[in-house]
């Protein structure tokens, strides 16, 4: 884990290797190597070991989430399953959450998008993501602006640093 850390994936890989020779079926080795090969930019092996490791552990959160991830970058239907799996092994995970209603929202399913942006404002209380992307949605895609108003004003209430939220209420004025 420090080789990550530290970004000496030859230590890393190394240390790991040694530990999967040891014991074939550590799942969290297997998410570290995902990892390392992530942040080398080798999706086809990172995906390889995230598999691997929910192979090993069909329980491990974490691996599901980078596949998910990895899956909606490249535009892949799986994505949803993957970000449901996780959403099933932690509910209370923002990140899965708003995962899966992003890329849903840029999949057209924007009642569901919505759905699920408002269902993470009730579950978090302020959450200026979920109120801004529900405002894009009914600013860009319903073509609604009054409503895209009111819910970047949201947005800025629970951040006021949120500058998107500025840009895009202004956007909304203005059309």
């Amino acid at each position: 884990e420090l080789g990550l850390y530290e970004r000496n994936f030859k230590k890393m890989f190394m240390y790991l290797d040694s530990a999967l020779y040891i014991d074939q079926y550590i799942a969290k080795a297997y998410f570290l190597k995902g990892l390392g090969f992530l942040e080398m930019q080798d999706t086809t092996l990172a995906v390889s070991s995230f598999q691997t490791a929910t192979e090993q552990n069909p329980d491990y959160f974490e691996p599901y989430l980078q596949l998910a991830h990895i899956y909606a970058e490249k535009d892949n239907p799986l994505a949803i399953e993957l970000y449901k799996t996780a959403i099933n092994l932690d509910e209370r995970n923002v990140e899965a959450r708003y995962g899966l209603a992003y890329y849903l929202q840029e999949h057209n399913d924007y009642e569901t998008a919505i759905n699920m942006y408002k269902d993470l404002i009730v579950k978090i209380g302020d959450y200026a993501p979920g109120y801004h992307n529900i405002g894009y949605i009914y600013l860009f895609y319903k073509q609604d602006p009054q409503s895209a108003v009111t819910w970047f004003s949201k947005a800025i209430q629970a951040d006021m640093e949120m500058r998107n939220a500025y840009y895009h209420r202004g956007y909304a004025y203005e059309k």
